[in-house]
Parts: C-alpha cells; structure tokens; sequence
C-alpha cells in the first residue's frame, strides 16, 4: 500500500506541475490573470463535488493482481484528488459501485469555469503474491556472490558524494497510474448527475459512466446601503414605509434606521433575490406606480415588491446594484454568500 500511496502523491505532483506550466504559458499568451476575457470586476465562486461513483464492469482479473483506483479534479491551477480505493468487495456500494465520498471543494472558480476529472487506475502485485520457488542452497550461492569486499575509505564520511538519480538531477519519473478515462464539464452542467468517460481503455472494468453530486456557490462581492421606501399593504390598505436597507450577495435587508445594522439588530425583513424572475430591474411604468424613482422586483410566486429611491441618483445606484447581483446569480444558477 505504501507503493500506491507513493504513486498518488507522485500524480499530483506531476499534474500539478503541468497545470501550472499551463498557466505560464497561458499568461504569456493573454497577458491577464483573469481568463477568457472576463470583465475586471468578474466575481468568484466555488464549486464542491461531494461525491464521485464509478460503476463497475465485471471482467476477468489476475487472482494476485489488485486494481486501484482514484480520480484527479482539474481546473486551471486547481487540482485535487479522492482517496485511492481498491477494486475489492468490501469498497463496492450497492450495484457494484466504487463510491468516492471525500468532498471535493474547488475554490475562486470565474463563471466561465471548465473542470476535467481524470479517472486513473494502477493495477499491481499484491503484496502477499508468492513467486517461483528458489533452491535454498542456490539462493545462498547468489548472495554471496552478490557481496563485494568494501574499499578502505580515503576521505571523510561527512564529505560523501551525493548519488544523483539515474537519469540526471532534472529527471522525471512518469507516475505508473495510468488514465482510465475522464470527463470534462461547465458551470452549466453542474446540476447533472451522470456523464460518459471518454477514452476508457480495453480491459478496464469500468462500464464506461461516472456518477457525480455537485453544487455550486457565488461568492458575490455586491454590496450596496442607503434608504428604500417600500410598499406595504396593511389591512387591505397600500402604504409607503422609508427603510435602511443594505444590498449584499443575493440578499437585501432592511432595518428601520441605519443604527440598527450597525448594532447588529434583527432585520425587520428580506427579500432573496435568488427568488426574483427579473432579468433586470428599472424604472416602473407610470400605469404600475405614479410615485417616482421606483423599481419592481416580482418572485417566482408572483409577489410584486415595490421599491422607491429617495433620488434619481440613488436610484440608478440602486438598479446598478440589484442587476449586478441578479446576473451573477443568474450565471451562477443559485444563491450568493
């Protein structure tokens, strides 16, 4: 187990390198961190795999052979792997599944984001695996000869030579995982559950699928404060109430004066932007509401909120503000944090 473990850590080090190689190269070329053209002010967000199934195809396998398993999350710089599972009974789920269940978290993703997740495979010899028979007597006759008489030392021990790896002090060896197949995917398949390997070889037993839970988050950097006057009905009766209300993510919260946020008081209420079916907002037609600077959020449900800015000023902040966050949630596909 040592030999697989030390294969994996040799794997990542060896796709993390070539990621970043990438990443040189990429920057040469468009000579901008942010990748694809995005706007400067582009936000980020994360993405978390919580799990990763592979089913399992039932083929021949050599009695002292064992296969091992692990998959490789790649995006830009990002790379990240599962654990190593062993293609044995006791790791099989039901339906002779092998379930990676170690979540996977990829941070400060842009929008425009592609994620490759590689399956690989090491098939090797089982440690206990009993080889041909030696006649004792040889095998002492080969050892001996095995031994060679050590050389008086004419220097130091402190002043050894250091041993340079066989191929030279900038070789590198090719880590013996060998891909089994691999995926690539966007933001707007995230809510996806199933997808096919690509490139799967003969004679993997793998039946040439992947199974994924994933979810995603924006982590919005909107934030916008100031005074809204909201309509409310009370008692059958419309009537207009001035708030402090603070636009942040995906969430506007209002309190009755700006003391009360900086107290940390409990809002008196919130509207989710998540929930609102706007593609954008602007100034409401006269035939909805005469009252000026006004803007119209509607929810999914069909509740109408009405929003009135003090000026017109501080209602084309506000709109700037609301359509910002409602095209981030937009492209995200949920909620902000």
């Amino acid at each position: 187990m040592e030999q697989v473990e030390a294969e994996k850590l040799l794997l990542i080090a060896t796709s993390r390198r070539m990621a970043a190689l990438h990443e040189v190269e990429r920057l040469k070329v468009e000579r901008t961190i942010k990748p694809g053209g995005l706007k400067s002010n582009a936000d980020k967000g994360s993405l978390t795999i919580e799990y990763i199934s592979l089913p399992i195809k039932m083929c021949p396998t050599e009695p002292d052979k064992t296969d091992y398993f692990l998959c490789l999350v790649t995006s830009g710089v990002h790379v990240q792997a599962t654990q190593v599972l062993a293609l044995k009974k006791h790791n099989l789920t039901r339906g002779n599944r092998l379930a990676f269940t170690k979540p996977i978290t990829l941070e400060n993703l842009y929008c425009d984001f592609t994620v490759t997740i590689e399956v690989f495979r090491l098939n090797c010899k089982n440690a206990g695996a009993v080889g041909p028979a030696v006649d004792s007597k040889e095998e002492k006759k080969l050892a001996k000869l095995r031994l060679t008489p050590q050389k008086k030392s004419t220097t130091r021990r402190n002043n050894k030579i250091p041993i340079e790896s066989p191929g030279g002090p900038n070789s590198i060896r090719s880590p013996s995982f060998k891909m089994a197949g691999f995926v690539v995917f966007s933001l707007r398949e995230v809510k996806r559950n199933k997808f096919t390997l690509n490139k799967v070889p003969y004679g993997v037993p793998l039946d040439g699928t992947i199974e994924l839970s994933m979810s995603s988050a924006l982590k919005s950097e909107v934030e916008y404060r100031g005074f809204l006057t909201q309509f409310e009905e009370v008692s059958g009766f419309g009537a207009w109430k001035r708030k402090w209300a603070l636009l942040k993510g995906s969430t506007i919260t209002f309190w009755l004066y700006p003391e009360h946020e900086e107290t940390n008081k409990i809002p008196i209420d919130t509207v989710d932007l998540s929930t609102i079916k706007n593609r954008e907002v602007g100034l409401v037609s006269r035939e909805i509401c005469a009252r000026p600077h006004t803007i119209l959020l509607e929810t999914d449900c069909g509740e109408r909120k009405l929003l009135s800015a003090d000026t017109l000023e501080d209602r084309l902040a506000w709109t700037k503000a609301i359509n910002k966050s409602l095209q981030l949630i937009r492209a995200w596909g949920g909620r902000s944090y």
